[in-house]
């Protein structure tokens, strides 16, 4: 299997993790599926900057927490990163969501 800036098999389950669950990983992994929703959640960020990761889910039509846990992922890997605080639509808090290029080309308040 080929290795892109998309795919990290060996951090989508823990050591302690149940059989089951690392057989899944290395599924979605091998598939493709995490490299295609990090590039989805790239997409979005880069297409609707300042939003969260809940705003984005809504925007996209996806489950809750479908994008979060590869926007964690994109987050680690320096490709995207956090602005001010928002509150969603549940009432909780949570960052937006830039590009790092997008968050230094912002205007100030």
């Amino acid at each position: 299997m080929q290795q892109s800036l998309f795919t990290e098999p060996h951090t989508l389950s823990r050591a302690s993790d149940p059989d089951t669950s690392k057989e899944a990983a290395s599924e979605i992994s091998s598939g493709g599926t995490v490299a295609n929703l990090e590039l989805l959640a790239l997409n979005l960020i880069m297409l609707h900057p300042g939003k969260t990761a809940r705003q984005l889910e809504d925007i996209a039509d996806l489950e809750r927490c479908t994008l979060q846990r590869r926007i964690s992922s994109l987050l680690q890997k320096g490709l995207v990163v956090r602005g001010e605080k928002a509150t969603n639509d549940n009432g909780r808090t949570a960052y937006t969501l830039y590009l790092p290029t997008a968050l230094t080309k912002r205007k100030p308040r």
